[in-house]
């Protein structure tokens, strides 16, 4: 899935020198784009910063709150997007 291919491919790392395990900017990149159209599509999350993440929250998520948590810092804290 496109999903899987973005988690993959855009997995931070704070060692590496562009924040993407193993160095895989380039292909980050490519899944990042392979999720437009999708459900998971992202926008800008404000006027002032180039920040994406998708249009959903984590407040109504009850039990699973941790993993939605997990799921929105692939785009919001994640050094290698």
């Amino acid at each position: 899935s496109r999903l899987a291919q973005f988690q993959l491919d855009c997995e931070p790392s704070e060692t590496s020198a562009n924040g993407c395990k193993e160095g895989n900017y380039g292909r980050c990149l490519l899944a990042y784009t392979g999720l437009i159209g999708s459900t998971i599509n992202s926008n800008y999350v404000d006027n002032s910063t180039t920040n994406v993440a998708p249009w959903c929250t984590c407040s109504p998520s009850g039990g699973t709150e941790e993993e939605c948590d997990h799921f929105l810092g692939f785009f919001t804290d994640n050094s290698c997007l």
